[in-house]
């Protein structure tokens, strides 16, 4: 048996951490969860199904839930254009770095595909007029522009390796892969 700590002071939890951690995911998978139930319901039957009331049915909580997570039907709207961009950038960083360049750069082509065909009630969102009215912040453009890095990245190695010419924009490119 150990000795007890002779003041408070002294006491060193055995797993400092532990109940935040878990807490914090299970918050982070019932929020992505919730996300899910938005997109599919923006998906199915449009923008007119994304009140918080509906949600919330639709997830089996109260309408409190959904204020304490997000705080607004606008907030809603941007999480779900962020958890869009969120799992494409995963779905692109757990492409393999290929030695050729070309090849990785279609293999992240793949996995974009990939990404809209798994993803898709996230898509409109992402990429087009799903929610009328909505526009992204300067703040969630920047954050969504990380997916565009991923491939701005493989279009400059492509260039260094002589594939494109010595001469082209990256950008460029990245926005003509993106389009």
């Amino acid at each position: 048996m150990s000795a007890k700590p002779e003041t408070v002071d002294e006491y060193q939890p055995v797993a400092p951490g532990v109940y935040a951690r878990a807490h914090a995911q299970g918050q982070e998978v019932l929020r992505a969860s919730l996300l899910d139930v938005a997109a599919h319901l923006l998906a199915a039957e449009g923008p007119a199904a994304l009140t918080m009331r509906r949600i919330a049915a639709e997830a089996g909580c109260s309408t409190m839930v959904l204020y304490k997570h997000f705080g607004s039907k606008d907030a809603i709207a941007a999480a779900l254009y962020l958890e869009g961009f969120a799992r494409l950038k995963r779905h692109l960083d757990a492409v393999p770095h290929d030695p050729d360049p070309a090849e990785h750069l279609a293999a992240l082509g793949r996995a974009y595909r990939e990404n809209a065909l798994t993803e898709p009630n996230f898509y409109d969102v992402m990429h087009g007029p799903g929610i009328p009215g909505f526009t992204p912040t300067a703040e969630a453009t920047a954050a969504a522009n990380q997916s565009l890095a991923v491939l701005h990245a493989a279009a400059q190695r492509c260039i260094t390796a002589g594939i494109f010419r010595p001469t082209a924009d990256p950008t460029e490119i990245t926005e003509v892969l993106w389009a």
